[in-house]
């Protein structure tokens, strides 16, 4: 028989599992899902986050990027494909917002942002991030809205004091006259 010291396998697989477990809760947290694409044989991996993001069961659906496509809002998707495909073209970094359109017809604003990865030596693979930043843009859209609002009340203020001059400044000479 033999004995074999395992000690050192099972330590770096309980470290792995808390990388993971970190990682994980770390992208849950920063609404930030990771992805994995193969340009040549077309295989994508999503994190669960991914998964989350947009609203997909990882049980019951299969990444592509032609089910990734589809969800993109069609006013987006020409300029998502040209920064795409110019990223592949280039094998170069890319960053890119968009929106996408989910089952129940909510819309969600994204930046996806990857890059090759430079550790293949055969094919082309992205890596990457998506983030879902529909909070931030819609705060930015109530911000443009409460900026309108406030220019359209100084204009209106405004507009109020000049009336006031200008009434005082009429009612000066007719008060006399009257008088």
């Amino acid at each position: 028989g033999a004995a074999i010291d395992i000690t050192d396998r099972k330590r770096a697989e309980e470290d792995l599992r808390r990388s993971e477990a970190s990682l994980a809760q770390a992208q849950q947290i920063s609404r930030t899902g990771s992805w994995r694409w193969n340009v040549g044989t077309g295989e994508v991996r999503w994190s669960t986050e991914h998964f989350r993001i947009f609203s997909l069961d990882p049980l019951t659906a299969r990444p592509s990027y032609a089910s990734f496509r589809a969800l993109i809002h069609p006013d987006d998707r020409p300029a998502f494909e040209h920064a795409l495909d110019q990223a592949v073209r280039d094998r170069s970094r890319f960053q890119h917002e968009y929106r996408i359109v989910l089952r129940d017809g909510s819309v969600k604003h994204l930046q996806s942002v990857g890059q090759p990865d430079s550790t293949l030596s055969d094919g082309l693979e992205f890596v990457g991030t998506v983030m879902d930043i529909t909070d931030r843009k819609r705060a930015e859209e109530a911000l443009r809205n409460a900026q309108a609002e406030l220019v359209r009340v100084a204009r209106l203020t405004t507009m109020g004091e000049l009336l006031a001059s200008i009434a005082h400044e009429i009612n000066q000479p007719l008060a006399a006259v009257a008088a």
